[in-house]
């Protein structure tokens, strides 16, 4: 009887490291879609060096919270493919 024997993938750090990550994106993700908030975004701009007007903070609502939340799971989701994906040699 034959056996099939798969190596097993270790983990490096930074591959850890990206797991953790996207699950930190993941659950807030999830967080922010399953109960939306609205909030307040500052966006950084140019009127932190001086070089102009300070851009104008974005009012969120509730759906685009849920809007935000379905591209930090999207995000969460591609991190984790990218650790799990095996490089080539």
């Amino acid at each position: 009887m034959k056996r099939h024997i798969t190596k097993k993938k270790r983990f490096k750090g930074i591959e850890k490291g990206a797991l953790a990550i996207a699950c930190v994106f993941i659950c807030a993700g999830t967080w922010m879609t399953i109960r939306p908030f609205e909030m307040v975004v500052h966006h950084s701009g140019s009127g932190r060096v001086g070089l102009g007007p300070a851009p104008r903070p974005e009012h969120v609502t509730k759906n685009g919270a849920r809007l935000y939340g379905v591209g930090c799971i999207l995000i969460g989701l591609g991190l984790g493919i990218i650790a799990f994906y095996p490089r080539r040699h």
